[in-house]
């Protein structure tokens, strides 16, 4: 059963595809899975080339978001989450447990949890709260929400299968 106020994805976009959490929001556009192939038809072909590109928040986002999908234990069901006053959750994943995890994916090594992040994560009642940044630290954000490499929280994610 999906969370509170959300709608459960179609067999065929939970395999891969976000869809909203909430009924009339559109969907982002992000690179998904194919952030690779994006990158070599733009010609992109080192990780400087891709952070100095305009394309380099959604491929960012689209490249952590199939990482974290991927290792979430089997039975784990996720979406994108969007209320209509604008608070949202890149990545929320509904557990085999029923845990909720909300995960916020940020470009910036100087990773901030959005007020819109933390509101949304609270009224779902999530059990964790990650913003995932590409440095190295894991340090707290606030007293819920944790800055985590996304290396370290997908093996949190593989510890649960």
């Amino acid at each position: 059963m999906a969370p509170r106020g959300t709608a459960a994805p179609t067999a065929t976009e939970a395999a891969r595809l976000r869809t909203p959490a909430v009924p009339g929001p559109r969907r982002r556009a992000g690179a998904g899975h194919h952030s690779g192939v994006l990158h070599s038809l733009l010609g992109l072909g080192t990780l400087d080339d891709v952070l100095s590109h305009p394309v380099a928040g959604a491929s960012w986002e689209g490249f952590m978001i199939e990482n974290l999908i991927a290792a979430a234990p089997f039975g784990t069901d996720a979406w994108f989450y969007r209320t209509r006053a604008g608070a949202e959750i890149d990545l929320l994943l509904q557990l085999p447990d029923r845990q909720l995890w909300a995960i916020e994916i940020e470009p910036s090594t100087a990773p901030r949890a959005a007020r819109g992040f933390e509101l949304a994560a609270s009224d779902l009642g999530a059990a964790e709260r990650f913003v995932v940044h590409p440095g190295r630290e894991l340090f707290p954000l606030s007293e819920a929400t944790t800055a985590i490499p996304l290396a370290d929280l997908m093996e949190r994610l593989e510890a649960l299968a």
